[in-house]
């Protein structure tokens, strides 16, 4: 059996199967959730995690957000959203450990469980939109990086593709 989880942080969520579809409606409404996905990912695309969101419509607004990640090209090593951006090989990407690995994978996970354990930092994962949540820092020029957006409604999203063989 799998135990209820208090949150769950999905970054570029890849091809289902993990989780068959129809159990996730085990999870339960109180549960947190974030989903994460790169502007540039052309092989998974958002349509995986925006089918994810609307799996669990039952859980309510509040406790669940939906992030873009933006690539940003104005220094060096680039920060390309693409589907591999989470890995930290270097695998699919130009670096291994960059901003993206701490403002988004770590900054949110952390966030996620300091919320649902803690009662604090909520902001950081679940924000709806805050400067704490989709703050990406500074070019080492002083430029900010480019901010996570958040997506009040992610069906209104374009998808670089359509990957339904995924699904």
């Amino acid at each position: 059996m799998i135990p209820v989880p208090y949150a769950i942080v999905a970054v570029e969520p890849g091809p289902l199967g993990i989780i068959p579809w129809g159990l996730f409606n085990h999870i339960a409404p109180s549960t947190r959730v974030v989903i994460a996905v790169g502007d540039e990912d052309d092989l998974i695309c958002s349509s995986t995690a925006v089918r994810l969101w609307n799996k669990i419509f039952y859980i309510p607004d509040e406790n669940k957000d939906f992030l873009l990640v933006l690539s940003d090209y104005h220094g060096f090593p680039k920060l390309v959203s693409n589907h591999y951006f989470p890995n930290t090989s270097g695998h699919g990407d130009e670096s291994a450990v960059d901003a993206r690995d701490f403002y988004v994978t770590f900054k949110l996970s952390v966030g996620a469980l300091n919320c649902v354990f803690k009662g604090n930092q909520c902001e950081y994962a679940f924000g709806n939109g805050s400067e704490e949540q989709v703050y990406m820092g500074e070019w080492s020029d002083g430029q900010p990086v480019e901010p996570l957006v958040w997506i009040d409604d992610p069906d209104s999203m374009e998808t670089t593709c359509e990957n339904s063989s995924l699904w």
